[in-house]
């Protein structure tokens, strides 16, 4: 522990919220504005610091129950900060910015110590809950840490003032109880079979089920994995001591799946001997669903519903390191449309879309679900990457793509269609472009038609 936690911990015991102080870290003056002036008409005690070298500096004068920084700046980075911080300072409640599409970087933040994060554009309100949040989760872990190690005295001195520390234990346990039940996560605690002992009131919206249903039972039959998620989770918290942020899935009484992130530490007797442990389970369902919705958007094409450029780069590359590791044959396909330009000269953009769209689902229904990945390369033009696939299949695959869209339109739309296979030496940009060749060549021979890269060593077919 550094020289700075005990002193944050005796100023988190004795303030009351408006003494609370936080430090905001941003380069866009502009925010640090907003942030100072929200928070201050709060009761907060606010500084700013422009970077985060500024910020280090700062920090370490200044007493600090609360850090909101960017993790995108200039220099030092806010994940670079976030890092050393919680190194020096433990108990610092950390809340990172990042952007509404930038989920991979919020979730490193969380990974390496931030308690909560806040994505721009923002909700000033929505700050307002978060800081409140992260500075009761500080409170909460610092009192438990101080009243363990108080009862922790107090048994060892039981043989010298037995009947005070009684009464001291039930009014302590007391306290405990009020503060537990007043917290709006799930508390748990388990003995080391992992059967749950106690259970606070906010359990039970939990896991649907009244306590009285809950208390004796194994985790286990709360887990969505059962036997093997419950294992692996106790084994973690007794061999580690404690665990932060664990995600799990649980199950509620009607089987809905529940995503869990728990905070867990092993108890102890005054001996030392672990008796069991006690965790906090924070419901993350919605949270990790949003994200799941924001990745997705991420990687789709909006006109198309098919995989955008931007993940067709990192599934190929994927695809590519595989194919090598285990020597199965993949293919390339791009796909232009033919005469696409004058049809959007002489319909107009939205005809033009009505047609992209058409040319997304016959993509689809041409290849194979969770095995094959389509991909809107850009404007007209389409990728295709099919996994576990030689050239005489992609073959079949492209002819049927090409004639189901001759079939579709009476607009002289066809399809150039450039087909490549990958060959272990090949880099991802030779791959792409042999692709990209194949279907300039096809386009060049008059288009509708299919033309094989050089390097699959397979004539053309048209």
């Amino acid at each position: 522990m550094t020289p700075m936690a005990p002193t944050r911990k005796k100023l988190m015991e004795q303030k009351a919220k408006p003494g609370y102080r936080v430090l905001i870290v941003d380069d866009e003056a502009t925010v640090l504005s907003i942030l100072t002036a929200k928070l201050k008409a709060e009761g907060y005690v606010c500084e700013t610091a422009p970077n985060a070298e500024t910020a280090l500096t700062t920090a370490r004068d200044g007493n600090f129950d609360l850090v909101i920084t960017d993790l995108m700046m200039p220099g030092i980075d806010g994940f670079t900060l976030t890092e050393v911080l919680k190194a020096k300072y433990p108990t610092l409640g950390i809340i990172a910015i990042t952007g509404m599409a930038d989920v991979d970087s919020a979730v490193r933040a969380m990974k390496i110590g931030a308690d909560d994060y806040i994505t721009k554009p923002f909700n000033l309100e929505h700050i307002v809950i978060s800081v409140e949040r992260t500075l009761e989760k500080q409170r909460l872990i610092i009192e438990n840490e101080n009243y363990q190690q108080f009862l922790e005295q107090r048994v060892r001195d039981a043989t010298k003032e037995q009947q005070k520390t009684l009464i001291e234990l039930r009014q302590t346990k007391e306290y405990l109880e009020n503060l537990i039940e007043s917290c709006v996560d799930a508390i748990i605690s388990l003995d080391t079979r992992g059967n749950i002992q106690f259970c606070n009131r906010w359990t039970e919206n939990l896991f649907g089920l009244p306590v009285n249903e809950i208390l004796g039972h194994p985790l286990a039959d709360f887990c969505s994995r059962k036997k093997e998620a419950a294992e692996k989770l106790i084994a973690t918290v007794l061999i580690q001591g404690k665990v932060q942020n664990y995600e799990i899935e649980l199950a509620s009484k009607n089987n809905r799946p529940i995503v869990a992130s728990m905070s867990a530490s092993v108890l102890q007797d005054a001996e030392g001997k672990r008796i069991g442990m006690i965790a906090i389970f924070k419901d993350v369902t919605d949270q990790k669903k949003l994200e799941d919705e924001l990745q997705e958007l991420s990687i789709k094409d909006n006109l198309t519903s098919l995989f955008n450029q931007r993940h067709f780069y990192r599934v190929l590359q994927r695809e590519m390191a595989r194919a090598g590791r285990q020597k199965h044959p993949l293919c390339l396909l791009l796909l232009d449309l033919d005469n696409f330009k004058q049809l959007n000269d002489t319909k107009g953009h939205l005809a033009g879309d009505r047609v992209l769209e058409q040319v997304g689902a016959i993509i689809k229904d041409c290849t194979r679900e969770h095995v094959d990945f389509a991909f809107r390369y850009g404007g007209d033009e389409f990728t295709i990457i099919l996994t576990e696939t030689t050239t005489e299949q992609a073959l079949e695959v492209a002819e049927r793509i090409r004639r189901s869209l001759s079939q579709s339109f009476n607009e002289g739309l066809t399809l150039s269609i450039g087909l490549s296979e990958f060959r272990k030496s090949l880099r991802m940009e030779n791959f792409i472009n042999s692709a990209d060749k194949a279907m300039y060549d096809a386009k060049k021979a008059g288009g509708n038609r299919i033309s094989l890269a050089k390097t699959s060593h397979t004539p053309s077919k048209p």
